[in-house]
């Protein structure tokens, strides 16, 4: 039987959500407030689907309605270090277009499982917003080999 909690997020805080089993399904619903997802922002009582661990931000609060087999949640300060990368990075694209020159290239690099897929999904999201289109090249083709597996097999292409 799927498990329904509802949820209340102050200003300023992000919901962590993580999933009992990959193969289960967690519906998240804004009921009120205003909230956002990898820099998506939700539609009051439209019904988003997950099948892996999500986190819900909101600046201003929010209450959402959780439905499924949920393993886990859990609430922490909302971290404002992407918006400000984003921001960052849109202060360096109106310079660039004043300029007439090529705006900024960013490479996310890192071990698994530390957010970079994450990290890349709400840049581009909030680019999106800002009006961009941003350019996303994902070249984690094999994740199950490290990249000194797949660099030595592919250093001389």
């Amino acid at each position: 039987m799927d498990n329904v909690q509802i949820i209340n997020l102050q200003a300023n805080k992000e919901g962590k959500i993580q999933i009992r089993n990959p193969s289960d399904v967690v519906h998240v619903e804004l009921l009120s407030g205003t909230a956002e997802i990898f820099g998506v922002e939700m539609i009051k009582n439209k019904i988003y689907p997950f099948s892996s661990a999500f986190a819900v931000s909101t600046l201003n609060g929010c209450t959402l309605k959780l439905k499924g087999k949920i393993q886990w949640t859990y609430t922490v300060n909302y971290n404002h270090t992407i918006i400000d990368l984003h921001l960052s990075l849109e202060k360096k694209r109106k310079l660039a277009e004043k300029s007439g020159v090529r705006g900024p290239t960013v490479l996310i690099a890192g071990p698994t499982d530390v957010g970079k897929s994450t990290l890349c999904r709400t840049l581009l999201n909030y680019a999106v917003r800002s009006g961009r289109i941003p350019v996303y090249i994902d070249l984690d083709v094999w994740p199950k080999l490290n990249f000194h597996t797949w660099y030595n097999q592919y250093s001389s292409c």
